[in-house]
């Protein structure tokens, strides 16, 4: 079950760990675990690696404990290479809680499959559907319910909404992309089976490195959709194809929006290589760089996009 109180959460401790420090992020973790009904795996992990880091070990294992063998949780098993780990990686109770939570992994894997909310049923639109639609994927540990918290209130009425789910587990209820596979076909099937290609306007939108497979399904030379929004946009292949990336974004008249923070160090700089590639070459892009805000989803989303889109009539 997705809770957007632990999205937040995390997001404040997170915070408080860089400003603060250890001790005072996991505190305040610590405190908040009793507003949370179902706590993820993901937050139990935060708890074992503050724990930890607080050189609190015997705390570490029993944040892991609850979380693997009492509610039977699980986590990607790259995580756990952390070296915040390190003092406790020996301890054979850690051991047996990853060689479980590793083996659900496993079995996750294997039945992971692209989950998508638009239809493949009907390609027809209804007189009571709109003929524009917005598809959204979620950016790495998330999944759709989360990207339904910050999107589902964006678009106006006549804008159908749906989203868009990885088939790589991150951690129990979560999913990532990775930049090491190229998801373009999966999504293009579905695409194609569903009423995508019937409208008048569709838009694909994403979060961080959603928007790398977004750049991808382009670079596969579909004609995806007349516009594109990407938040915080983590897109390393236009370091490699930024040719043909232009050349098709140019040829099926895609129109880009881009909104990134200025203290997103990870991303600004992709994002401005990007804005000169396609202004060089007189494509249509609007980049937005918002003050104070580093690598998450600004609070007012519904307010900038409207700015983006509506004041412009482009919607």
């Amino acid at each position: 079950m997705f809770d957007m109180n632990e999205e937040l959460i995390l997001d404040k401790v997170l915070d408080v760990l860089e400003n603060e420090g250890c001790d005072k992020a996991y505190t305040k973790l610590i405190e908040a675990l009793k507003t949370l009904k179902e706590p993820s795996s993901r937050l139990y992990y935060f708890l074992a690696c503050l724990a930890v880091s607080s050189k609190k070990p015997e705390e570490a294992i029993r944040w892991l404990s609850i979380s693997i063998e009492e509610k039977e949780q699980w986590n990607k098993p790259a995580i756990f290479d952390d070296s915040d780990f390190d003092s406790i990686r020996n301890d054979e109770r850690f051991k047996k809680l990853i060689s479980i939570s590793n083996e659900r992994y496993e079995r996750a894997m294997i039945n992971g499959k692209v989950v998508c909310t638009l239809s493949i049923e009907n390609k027809n639109i209804s007189k009571n559907e709109s003929d524009k639609l917005a598809l959204i994927l979620h950016g790495n540990n998330q999944n759709n319910e989360v990207s339904k918290n910050y999107w589902e209130n964006v678009f106006s009425k006549n804008v159908e909404v749906h989203y868009l789910q990885s088939p790589d587990v991150e951690s129990q209820n979560r999913f990532s992309w990775s930049n090491k596979k190229n998801y373009s076909s999966g999504i293009i099937s579905i695409l194609e089976k569903s009423k995508w290609n019937t409208c008048s306007e569709r838009i694909i939108c994403g979060f961080s490195a959603a928007c790398n497979v977004i750049l991808n399904l382009i670079l596969a030379d579909y004609r995806l959709c007349e516009k594109v929004i990407m938040l915080a946009p983590w897109i390393p292949c236009i370091n490699k194809s930024s040719d043909k990336l232009i050349e098709n974004i140019l040829k099926h008249n895609i129109n880009l929006f881009i909104l990134c923070g200025e203290k997103d160090e990870q991303c600004i700089g992709m994002v401005k290589n990007l804005e000169s590639l396609v202004k060089n070459k007189n494509g249509k892009i609007t980049v937005k760089y918002l003050k104070n805000l580093g690598h998450t989803y600004p609070k007012d989303l519904d307010k900038i996009i409207a700015e983006l889109l509506y004041k412009e009539k482009i919607l």
